[in-house]
């Protein structure tokens, strides 16, 4: 059912003193069903890590595979922070 993906995690409103939110971008077979993909998705992410993912977002294969930096970099990104604390901590420096 997903040709690609990549998870996402953020701070709402890219605040450091709000909720973390976790969004997965993923790119479906050309038959799937994107509604019954989406509840499928957040009921087994619920069932096994406890987690309720933010936002789903439904991408076409080639932006996700641009996304993940496929070709672009050594290893393929499935998993990026982008909270401001950890784009410090990145830098090495102390929040």
């Amino acid at each position: 059912m997903i040709e690609e993906w990549q998870v996402e995690i953020r701070k709402r409103n890219d605040d450091p003193f709000e909720t973390d939110e976790v969004v997965l971008y993923a790119a479906l077979r050309s038959a799937a069903d994107e509604a019954a993909f989406q509840a499928r998705i957040q009921s087994v992410v619920g069932e096994a890590c406890e987690l309720h993912l933010n936002d789903i977002v439904i991408e076409d294969v080639d932006a996700l595979l641009h996304r993940v930096g496929m070709e672009q970099e050594m290893k393929e990104v499935r998993i990026i922070d982008r909270r401001p604390q950890a784009a410090a901590a990145r830098q090495g420096v102390n929040p």
